[in-house]
């Protein structure tokens, strides 16, 4: 394999981006003091992303010499994240990298060995992993992927006298007895490490053995359609344990050189290194972040977030999370445990607090030591983090915004919301609503997970008097199930709400099936018109209640505006309506028009032939692709009949026509022999 080229990725960044990959790559690979852990915290919009790709190359640079395999690891919270951040991430041409994308670290197993005689991953020189925490780490009491206990399966089966018992075991929810039997027939290519630590270390383990023959023994030697409570609890836990056993085998194997994991803040506790604190799943975490590199030390590990941490606890938050202590489990992580270093900046931090409240203007040393005590934590912090922010990226220091001025005014269906809520939350014990009623309305239908909610459940059970007369008193400030099943309007009851009403739905944003197109081939018509320059809306609150009454007002608003007078009520639509799309035949064998497929089925000679952008410079594109499907229609060998009755039906027909291959490729989608993508693997099946 070729040696990819650092310079020619370096030189893409620009300054600022450029800037952090140097310091955050020294501060991984080269510098002595090095915790081999980093944190970029640029943030929202810097290109996280991009720097990320700069430290891979320069890491594969540094290591491409001293090193046979260099492995990559990306961490990110689901598999969507992952298909479109890897190719970002990648070095080198198409024809010279390798990576296997793994959703679940135990299915590496297969997704490293060789395939048909191919090279393997142990062979190739660079490779990218990817895998998600939540289906990686978490194992807890699970029995996985039906994919996962077949690899068990052909683990164990050398360890087990009869496998009857172990195909009833592994077969967990599966329905069809005989499918599952018949998968387990296929022989899964098994990485060669992997397959013999797993064999060492399950022979070690003589109390998963015994586990193991003690289940297989009590329950599962005859095989039922209904396993008993208690069979099925011992079967997940038991299952859980050979997961999680193959995950640790999994990640020796890896051998990885540099891990990414991005935006951690979604699985935070997977970085708690104290073990008394930890989960099962960050114990396996810590596992892969202690791996030693190639060079002794941890392999280095780069964390990237916008939102790493919030910067104070309010009084509101205090029952539910800790800012501060957040704050200081990201950094222990980065200082790899050491308490040492974290007393450091706990002291530090509480020199520069008491510092800044004895600092006034006119007392000049008071100042210097805020500034001494300030550039004391800045200099803990710089050696694990880096943060840039649009302020200082941009030459103009105008945090490449444009602040738009909006004017908002309450009313008094506001105010009521406030007293409302205030009135009930007085009712259940709890404290005063207004940080809450600053962001959203109806806040009492939408606070779930929150402390008030427990509350309220409680005194509904212990005094439900005192509830109802807070209903009572203020019922026009809570939502009606009448109002709502009537399609009535419903109050944005909010400054900010009424202000989102304006600009996403009084202008008819509602109307568009799409975002409008940034470049029209065309002038925008329809519901189009006047439309330009309408963008998607990217709405930050601190609070978890926003985006729930934010979702739930608009979705309802806008289906009621859509919905008109047609259906008069809102639950149950498709009995109030008839189906846009009725899949029919007549007793004559006439099928219903299927006009509205056409907006579905992709017809490739048709999009190749009548593109707008092949119309020359200067013409107009529309009368161009009129033209040009014109012509397709008239080409030889359609049908063209001269006389009769004109037949609708060759609209839905004429893919069909125009491609000839589209017709083999929905038999075989019909008759099953094209496979469908698989949800949860994150990629096409073998």
């Amino acid at each position: 394999m070729i040696k990819p080229q650092a310079d020619d990725i370096l030189k893409a960044l620009k300054p600022f981006q450029q800037r952090t990959v140097d310091y955050a790559f020294r501060r991984l690979f080269l510098d002595a003091d090095s915790t081999s852990r980093f944190l970029v915290a640029d943030e929202v919009g810097l290109g996280k992303t991009l720097v990320a790709r700069g430290i891979i190359a320069r890491a594969i640079d540094h290591l491409w010499d001293d090193v046979d395999r260099i492995d990559i690891i990306y961490i990110c919270s689901n598999a969507g994240i992952a298909r479109a951040n890897l190719p970002k991430l990648q070095i080198g041409g198409a024809s010279e990298r390798s990576f296997a994308l793994a959703t679940r670290l135990t299915m590496l197993a297969t997704e490293l060995a060789s395939h048909d005689g191919e090279r393997g991953f142990m062979d190739n020189k660079l490779n990218f992993i990817s895998f998600t925490p939540g289906t990686s780490f978490n194992m807890g009491h699970s029995g996985g992927q039906r994919r996962e206990r077949a690899l068990l399966f052909h683990l164990l089966a050398p360890h087990v006298q009869r496998t009857t018992p172990l195909m009833n075991l592994l077969q967990g929810g599966v329905r069809n007895k005989r499918k599952w039997r018949q998968g387990l027939d296929v022989e899964l290519p098994i990485e060669f490490e992997i397959r013999r630590g797993f064999d060492v270390e399950f022979e070690r383990r003589n109390d998963l053995q015994f586990k193991l023959r003690d289940a297989l023994d009590t329950w599962f030697r005859r095989y039922r359609h209904r396993w008993p409570d208690k069979a099925r609890w011992t079967r997940d836990e038991l299952i859980g344990d050979l997961r999680r056993l193959l995950a640790q085998i999994c990640i020796r194997a890896l051998e990885p050189d540099l891990v990414i994991v991005d935006e951690f803040q979604r699985f935070k506790p997977l970085i708690e290194t104290r073990e008394d604190r930890g989960s099962e799943a960050a114990k396996l975490a810590q596992s892969l972040f202690q791996t030693e590199a190639h060079d002794g030390r941890p392999v280095p590990t780069l964390l990237l977030s916008a939102t790493p941490y919030k910067l104070y606890t309010t009084d509101i938050e205090m029952e539910q999370e800790d800012h501060y202590e957040d704050f200081l489990a990201t950094t222990r992580f980065l200082f790899c445990g050491r308490e040492v270093d974290v007393g450091n900046l706990t002291q530090s931090l509480a020199r520069f607090g008491n510092a800044l409240k004895r600092a006034t203007t006119d007392d000049g040393d008071a100042l210097q030591a805020a500034a001494k005590a300030k550039t004391d934590v800045e200099d803990i912090l710089r050696a694990v983090m880096a943060r840039t922010e649009r302020v200082a990226a941009s030459e103009e220091r105008d945090a490449m915004l444009n602040e738009s001025e909006v004017k908002i005014s309450l009313t008094p269906a506001d105010v009521r919301q406030y007293l409302a809520s205030d009135a009930l939350f007085r009712a259940v014990g709890d404290r005063d609503p207004m940080p809450f009623w600053k962001s959203a309305p109806y806040l009492v239908h939408f606070m779930r997970g929150y402390k008030f909610i427990e509350r309220l459940e409680e005194t509904l059970t212990l005094s439900p008097s005192s509830v109802a007369s807070v209903l009572q008193a203020h019922r026009q400030s809570f939502l009606s199930v009448e109002a709502l099943q009537k399609w009535s309007e419903i109050d944005p009851a909010h400054p900010k709400m009424r202000d989102m009403v304006n600009d996403q739905l009084d202008k008819g944003v509602w109307r568009l099936l799409w975002v409008p197109p940034t470049l029209p081939y065309w002038p925008l018509e329809g519901p189009f018109r006047d439309k330009a320059g309408i963008t998607k809306s990217l709405i930050f609150s601190a609070w978890n209640v926003v985006p729930d009454v934010v979702s739930a007002f608009f979705s309802y608003e806008a289906e009621r505006r859509m919905t008109g007078e047609r259906i008069p009520k809102y639950l149950e639509p498709a009995k109030q309506q008839v189906p846009l799309l009725r899949l029919t035949q007549s007793a004559a064998s006439i099928r219903s028009s299927h006009r509205l497929l056409l907006l579905l089925l992709p017809c490739l000679p048709l999009a190749d032939r009548a593109h707008p952008l092949e119309a020359r410079p200067g013409h107009d594109r529309r009368k161009w692709v009129r033209k040009a499907i014109k012509d397709i229609l008239s080409a030889s060998g359609l049908p063209d009949p001269q006389d009769g009755p004109i037949d609708d039906r060759w609209e839905w027909a004429a893919p069909l026509l125009f491609d000839p291959d589209l017709r083999n490729f929905l038999e075989e989608w019909r008759g099953g022999r094209i496979r469908a993508y698989e949800f949860e693997g994150g990629g096409p099946l073998p």
